[in-house]
């Protein structure tokens, strides 16, 4: 993953925007921070002096966010995890709150009957998600031969 600090002229003023780029793809973010041209006073080159510090300073947070993993980019072998159980870990850890070990436990216990075997977080998606959904609307069945739903 590549995070570069871009510069564009538009509207007579130089635009800042962060350009990421990982495996043939490309994402961009606009920072909204803008340089005057031709400055020609000393309080525009001033700004545009803080103006392009605050962009470096976006950019290399960027940089560092990406390391560590975070801001919406995925660490492959991260995505590759058993979501079984990591979602069997956090049930467990709900074992000391009555009340809400049986909400997860429940969960847990129809998320296993609709998917019996291991699957990874890449396999995770939205229609993975609705479907799961569907499932505990229309067929799952709990102690009194129906699972409480709650409201959209």
């Amino acid at each position: 993953m590549k995070v570069t600090l871009r510069e564009r002229k538009k509207n007579g003023k130089i635009s800042f925007y962060l350009d990421y780029y990982t495996k043939g793809n490309r994402k961009k973010e606009y920072l909204r921070l803008y340089l005057t041209i031709s400055p020609k006073t000393k309080t525009d080159k001033a700004l545009n002096k803080k103006t392009r510090e605050l962009a470096e300073n976006i950019w290399a947070k960027r940089q560092i966010e990406i390391q560590q993993g975070y801001y919406g980019f995925n660490d492959i072998e991260k995505l590759k995890g058993s979501f079984t159980t990591y979602i069997t870990a956090l049930a467990e850890k709900k074992n000391t709150s009555s009340g809400n070990y049986g909400n997860w436990y429940s969960m847990l216990k129809h998320f296993k009957a609709y998917r019996p075997n291991d699957i990874s977080f890449q396999n995770i998606d939205k229609p993975f998600v609705e479907d799961f959904k569907e499932y505990l609307n229309t067929k799952a069945i709990g102690k009194d031969e129906k699972v409480t739903k709650n409201a959209d």
